[in-house]
This record gives C-alpha cells, structure tokens and sequence, in this order.
C-alpha cells in the first residue's frame, strides 16, 4: 500500500476515536483510499506510455540470480 494511504487510514481512524468524524465520513475516506491505491499505478503506465515516457530508458541484462533466473533493469540514458 502507498504510505499516504496508510498516513490517511491512521488519521482518519484517529478521527473517528476521538469522536471527530462520524462514521460516514471514515466510511468516504476509506473507500477513496482503497479507489486511489487500485487506479493510480495504471493510469500511471497509461499515461506515461502516451507522454513517452520511456522513450530515453535503456535496459541492462543483469547476471543470473542464485535462483537462475534472469533479471534487467530500467534506467536512463546520459545524453
């Protein structure tokens, strides 16, 4: 989970101990907590695809892991 989304359910829960939130309210902060963690890394890639984005990355194949598989990495061009 994102650490804003945990920092927002901790105080939303505060709130709603301390009496100053009702339950509908956490009940709304929660729901958009859940919505904005699944949505934002898609449309994230969507949008960074369209922007070209990853236009100026390269990959590196890495040595084989202990476990044999294979890796690579992304990273960024010096121009």
């Amino acid at each position: 989970m994102v650490p804003r989304a945990e920092v927002a359910l901790i105080i939303a829960d505060l709130g709603l101990v301390e009496g100053l939130i009702g339950q509908e309210v956490f009940a709304t902060i929660v729901v958009m907590v859940i919505f904005t963690t699944l949505v934002t890394p898609p449309m994230l890639r969507t949008l960074s695809a369209q922007d070209g984005m990853r236009q100026g990355l390269s990959t590196v194949e890495l040595p084989p892991t202990i476990s044999g598989e294979e890796e690579s990495i992304w990273y960024f061009k010096a121009r």
